[in-house]
């Protein structure tokens, strides 16, 4: 009865979190369609549109589970749920999880390609950084996602009791999430930076470097929404209330685990016109190095 006493109401989240959810899936498909359309008008489409095309799908599945879940009592605090609610419950937020791990990675290799695309072939150590920005990202969330399910054996303790079934220490999935979500960011950090070393030796004026540098440099809003995302992750450590975080404002953490705010499709699909805003000449093969076509004179 104390604890009762000590509680929080028992509300239903569940319209604050869908509209969340739902509002930020919108904005970011329309997004996403008017970037392929772009590309496709240009004929130009590549691995950095197709990887976003894929994060964009599996954001919509992220957003189809989470309304499960919230149907099934997601959004409400666990210790009001019936036994049955539950162990449904915590199914499906276990399930939720990699469709917000695996978003933060694809939208990664989608931006690392993307730069490709504007750097030369003098440019041989931002070229390899890249190729590892897509590489170490991608491991870092393969092995975030696959602890997810082996923390318990077998998985299936992980929601539901299971007689004899033996699982880890929560707080050992907690700092692979924590790693997991600062590397993120990180990365998300690097990957607005490395520009301004390729458009620096750009040939063209001043104020239209630091224009790029600032388009492209819009990553760091990602970064920062990441690190935020990142240091709530520690709760990841409670499964007290796994559906509603006391300490976390609304909505429950869920939203804070899987959601940044549309970023990794605004900031990434921004600068998806950079090779065709600047002036002829100043592509990548203006840049050291880079291969130009001889002159016909």
């Amino acid at each position: 009865m104390d604890q009762y006493m000590a509680s929080p109401p028992d509300e239903d989240r569940g319209s604050r979190l869908l509209a969340l959810y739902w509002t930020e899936c919108i904005i970011a498909l329309i997004i996403v369609c008017l970037r392929v359309f772009w590309r496709l008008k240009l004929k130009s489409l590549g691995w950095d549109d197709w990887f976003m095309v894929l994060t964009m799908a599996i954001f919509l599945a992220l957003s189809a589970i989470v309304s499960v879940l919230t149907a099934k009592g997601g959004s409400r605090h666990f210790f009001y749920l019936t036994p049955s609610e539950k162990a449904s419950v915590t199914h499906w937020e276990w399930i939720s999880l990699p469709f917000g791990v695996i978003p933060s990675a694809t939208a990664k290799v989608s931006v690392a390609f993307l730069l490709l695309r504007i750097i030369g072939p003098g440019m041989t150590w931002q070229k390899w950084a890249l190729y590892f920005s897509m590489i170490s990202v991608t491991v870092v969330g393969a092995i975030s996602v696959i602890t997810i399910y082996v923390q318990c054996d077998p998985p299936r303790a992980l929601w539901d009791h299971v007689p004899h079934a033996k699982c880890w220490d929560p707080a050992i999935q907690a700092n692979i999430g924590i790693f997991q979500g600062s590397y993120s960011a990180f990365m998300d950090l690097f990957l607005a930076l490395l520009p301004i070393t390729v458009i620096s030796k750009l040939k063209m004026k001043k104020s239209k470097k630091i224009a790029l540098c600032i388009l492209l440099g819009l990553g760091i809003l990602t970064a920062i929404s990441g690190a935020i995302r990142a240091s709530y992750l520690p709760e990841l450590n409670n499964r007290d209330d796994i559906t509603c975080k006391r300490s976390l404002p609304t909505p429950p953490i869920l939203s804070y685990y899987h959601s940044s705010p549309c970023n990794p499709f605004t900031f990434p699909s921004t600068p998806t016109k950079l090779t065709h805003l600047l002036p002829k000449g100043e592509h990548s093969t203006s840049l050291p190095g880079s291969a130009s076509k001889p002159s016909s004179s």
